[in-house]
């Protein structure tokens, strides 16, 4: 069963480059990237109340959600940053540099989060991950380069 959270996780990547395209367009149309990016997110809590409500039921846990320690409400502003970050540059860098950048950015915060067990199983950093990263973040100067 793993190879059916890769293949969901490699089209979930997928999507980020089409998102961003998408959403550069509606910008443009709507004459400014956060106006964009609140568009999109609205047409995205939309379907997730229809998602949550399908999956889990009409009753929320509100008890809960209110009791959560208030760091963990930090990612709903990394999503805002990222889709806005995406929409401004994506079609300044295009779709292969800006999203080469994505990973990059992605691996080295992993790698981090990884080694001192910050929100994930701690996995310590080896030789063999490092010259994963690099390799990654070379490949990623090669297409800023050509």
């Amino acid at each position: 069963m793993t190879w059916i959270y890769y293949v969901v996780v490699l089209l979930a990547g997928a999507m980020l480059p089409i998102q961003a395209g998408v959403n550069a367009r509606l910008a443009q149309v709507l004459e400014h990237p956060v106006r964009s990016a609140l568009v999109s997110f609205g047409v995205g809590t939309v379907a997730l109340f229809g998602l949550a409500w399908l999956l889990a039921g009409p009753n929320w846990p509100w008890g809960k959600a209110l009791g959560a320690p208030g760091w963990v409400y930090v990612g709903g502003l990394l999503g805002p940053f990222y889709v806005v970050a995406s929409i401004i540059f994506a079609p300044k860098l295009g779709a292969l540099l800006t999203f080469a950048l994505v990973i990059t950015g992605q691996l080295l915060a992993s790698l981090f989060l990884d080694h001192f067990g910050l929100l994930y199983p701690r996995h310590e950093i080896n030789p063999m991950r490092i010259l994963g990263v690099a390799l990654l973040i070379l490949g990623m100067l090669l297409i800023r380069r050509y």
